[in-house]
């Protein structure tokens, strides 16, 4: 399963909408290692990250004092997009 696929399990199995409550890795029990950075799956018009996925499903919604995102929610999978 890839990142999007799992917030959308995991947020669901700890009660969380994702599409409206921001969450942290942690908060859905998911290790950003195993996947990359959460900021890599977010617009990089958006974010900076070192290595941009091109499968955009995150939307930042806070960000630490160094400029990363700390808090994310999901879009709608119809808003799913493929950046080039």
């Amino acid at each position: 399963m890839s990142l999007c696929e799992d917030i959308q399990r995991m947020a669901t199995a700890r009660g969380i909408n994702s599409y409206n409550t921001p969450f942290k890795p942690e908060d859905l029990g998911l290790n950003p290692n195993k996947y990359g950075s959460f900021s890599d799956y977010c617009s990089r018009h958006v974010t900076t990250s070192g290595r941009h996925n091109k499968r955009v499903c995150l939307k930042a919604t806070e960000w630490l004092r160094d400029g990363r995102p700390s808090e994310y929610v999901l879009l709608p999978e119809n808003e799913w997009s493929i950046e080039e």
